[in-house]
């Protein structure tokens, strides 16, 4: 009878053991924020120990293992690896979301080099980060139509987080998401916004009316509108253009423009565009003709004096170009 219960005993070592394995990584996942268990190569080793076939060729890991080699420290100059690094500790805090029962079925694990050269040197590993899937190798989740360990292809999957998610998620034992965590600003913040903005347009729309409605206000902003563009205001937003050169505020060539350039324009510009204005809408109204007369010599000599700046703008600008062969300078800007 007692040697009955020795060898039964006997017999329950190998489970007994493989429980203990495992609950010293369930234990190690459990304590970290995010689920990563951190490794050196002695528990690389371990946590994968039961891939390696017992005397009687049997195999006994149960758990999956998401394991990424890397080397994070400065001195080894690895950006991939600094990269990937967050990602995977992203993707790892998803898996631990899940309930016990089942999140102890698959473990995420990191071993660096500084703490694993062994490992890198006997995987004879030039490069990192390198992030390993092992499958259970025994029990109801292992796989009957693939490898039991599968490598991640940075090259095609890339180091976004839904590729990798895909990748693990068509691997693990159980399917799970990416979390998202609520955002209240659409139905909380948002509102509000919203409801605070036509409370204050409701309340002020009796002395905001005017300005709405006012041919003026109108006017003003449609002409400032199209000095800005016809200035050549876009062109430099577009080509990121230089304030100013030390050898002028003109850029030589139609192909160049300062910023400096261009508001010197506008403003000739704007100051012909309110020459005609003055001569067309104001002069007509004043009742006395002498003076009727010496606006109109005043605001034409203006007008032909600050056309006579803008032309030989486009002549510095282009001297081998003959502005009569020209309708209009737009073709300037």
């Amino acid at each position: 009878m007692h040697l009955l219960r020795y060898l039964t005993a006997l017999a329950a070592l190998p489970l007994l053991a493989q429980a203990a394995n495992k609950a010293k990584f369930v234990d190690l996942a459990e304590r970290s924020s995010d689920g990563i268990i951190v490794l050196n190569s002695a528990l690389y080793d371990e946590i994968l120990a039961p891939d390696v076939p017992t005397p009687d060729g049997a195999k006994g890991r149960d758990y999956a293992v998401a394991v990424v080699l890397t080397a994070l420290p400065a001195q080894m100059n690895c950006a991939p690896c600094r990269t990937f690094d967050p990602i995977f500790h992203q993707e790892a805090a998803n898996w631990k979301r899940l309930p016990k029962d089942q999140r102890d079925d698959m473990f995420f694990a990191v071993l660096d080099f500084s703490d694993g050269q062994a490992v890198f040197q006997r995987l004879g590993l030039q490069t990192a980060p390198n992030l390993q899937f092992h499958s259970p190798t025994t029990g109801q989740y292992k796989p009957s139509n693939r490898q039991l360990t599968v490598n991640y292809d940075f090259s095609k999957h890339g180091f976004e987080l839904v590729n990798l998610h895909n990748w693990i998620r068509s691997l693990a034992p159980h399917s799970y998401e990416i979390y998202k965590p609520f955002n209240p600003i659409p139905y909380v913040v948002a509102p509000m916004v919203i409801a605070f903005t036509i409370a204050m347009g409701l309340l002020s729309y009796q002395y905001l009316a005017p300005l709405f409605t006012s041919r003026a206000v109108w006017g003003i902003a449609s002409i400032v509108a199209i000095l800005v563009f016809t200035s050549g205001h876009m062109w430099n937003r577009i080509r990121s253009a230089p304030y100013a050169s030390p050898q002028g505020f003109i850029a030589p060539g139609f192909s160049n423009q300062y910023v400096l350039e261009t508001q010197v324009v506008g403003g000739l510009y704007g100051l012909l565009a309110a020459s005609v204005l003055i001569l067309s809408e104001v002069v007509p109204t004043i009742k006395s003709s002498a003076k009727q007369r010496m606006a109109i010599l005043l605001w034409t000599g203006v007008l032909v004096f600050l056309f006579s700046v803008l032309v030989r703008l486009f002549k510095v600008k282009n001297g081998g170009k003959s502005f009569m062969r020209t309708s209009t300078l737009s073709v300037w800007y």
